[in-house]
């Protein structure tokens, strides 16, 4: 297209549109045979009827489509399709020239892209086979860069398929609108009327209504209420024994659940056990974390702590049980369900006692592991939890996770921590 296309599409202007029918729309999508979605169809084809009007044309040909397919730099992608397509042989007719797509007097608009009819073999033949054969040499020479012109197509998915969706709420009985507050909208119910935007919202319009007592005039198009944060009805409980899992990427060990955590919008309690204290004696005690969701920025160094040198996983237990106490059994309480996953060995050589007083341990044996099943059982009576143990492969005492598990009634999962090595 010469300099001189622009005079004549200026002063094409206010001549009617160039006009198209469905051998133009199939012509276009079969340019993208492969493609994810019809945004390439549209653009392919609007920027063809542009190209024409520009030209002063009064329909649409086929070499439209392919001028404007150099533009994008799509053809090698239709050459790749013109030597792999199966035809259709009953719409090839070689006995005519070239012709524009349609003789109607009137333009179209582009339809529904999504299910082509068959590519026209001749129009393809003739419209390529007409350029020159330098130009043939240069698509071939660029089909490795135009590989790389829709890396999308190419992409694998590694993340949660499911988008965040609002939790169906399980409560039979009206409750009282919970989550912080974090804008207005039009009411459409008398429940969360939000007074203050409800009047300033009426005060507008109170020189029209005229109120002849000067009284405040409220219609029900004035009302407002609260836009809340979605709260979430369930939560997941980590408790993670740091000193049987050394140098484990513990983000891919926990991948499954976090990927429920996020697709739930579930808040998360991290619970320390055998964690690095400036003090060694307080070493002796389980720690615990409290997160927003999974995303938090916190999350990434509760995961990596130093290990220590004690394991207090009956202590750790214990808070895994308080923490169960205040969520699941607080009445009305919004989250309703919990979801606890337990990473050890289940040496717990630190027995309850001696994490309250902080006094290390004289003579041990199977104090610690003892008290750890004795609140395990306590665990197991809650409604509404599920349970996972994560054991590492260990050669042993290979029956401590194992009782643990039996003692939560809890799934039990063993991993080669060699192949989660950071």
């Amino acid at each position: 297209m010469n300099s001189d296309n622009w005079k004549i599409g200026l002063a094409s202007i206010n001549k009617p549109w160039p006009v198209w029918d469905d051998k133009f729309l199939s012509f276009v999508a079969a340019m993208f045979p492969n493609a994810t979605s019809m945004r390439r169809d549209i653009t392919l084809a609007r920027l063809t009827i542009a190209l024409a009007r520009i030209k002063g044309q009064i329909q649409i040909t086929n070499a439209d489509v392919i001028d404007a397919a150099e533009l994008l730099g799509v053809i090698p992608e239709a050459k790749r399709y013109h030597n792999h397509i199966s035809y259709n042989q009953d719409t090839i007719d070689g006995d005519k020239d070239i012709e524009p797509f349609t003789d109607i007097s009137e333009p179209q608009s582009v339809g529904n892209l999504s299910e082509p009819s068959k590519l026209l073999k001749k129009d393809v033949d003739e419209v390529i086979s007409s350029k020159q054969e330098s130009d043939i040499e240069l698509f071939d020479n660029t089909d490795i860069l135009i590989e790389d012109l829709y890396p999308e197509d190419k992409i694998i998915s590694n993340h949660d398929i499911y988008s965040l969706q609002i939790p169906i709420s399980t409560h039979k009985f009206r409750i009282k609108p919970q989550g912080v507050h974090i804008g207005v909208k039009s009411a459409t119910t008398l429940s969360d009327i939000a007074i203050v935007p409800t009047i300033l919202s009426s005060i507008i319009y109170q020189p029209i209504r005229r109120s002849k007592k000067g009284k405040l005039k409220l219609f029900l198009s004035d009302l407002k209420s609260y836009r809340r944060l979605t709260v979430s009805k369930s939560i997941l409980i980590l408790l993670i024994d740091y000193t049987s899992l050394k140098e484990v990427d513990l983000e891919k060990v926990l991948e499954y659940h976090f990927q429920w955590a996020y697709k739930e919008r579930s808040p998360i309690v991290i619970i320390q056990v055998g964690i690095e204290r400036e003090d060694a004696l307080y070493e002796l005690r389980a720690y615990k974390i409290e997160m927003k969701n999974v995303l938090s920025p916190n999350m990434a160094k509760a995961l990596n702590a130093f290990p220590g040198k004690a394991t207090p996983l009956a202590h750790g237990f214990e808070l895994v049980l308080k923490t169960l106490q205040n969520i699941l059994n607080r009445g009305r309480n919004t989250i309703n369900a919990a979801r606890l996953v337990i990473l050890t060995d289940g040496r717990g050589n630190v027995p309850l006692n001696a994490s309250y007083t902080l006094n290390y341990p004289y003579g041990i044996k199977r104090e610690g592991i003892e008290d750890t099943l004795s609140i395990a059982d306590k665990i197991r009576d809650f409604q509404r939890l599920e349970s996972f143990v994560i054991s590492p492969l260990i050669s042993t005492y290979v029956n401590l996770p194992l009782n643990i598990a039996g003692a939560l009634d809890a799934s039990f999962e063993v991993i080669d921590t060699y192949l989660y090595k950071r």
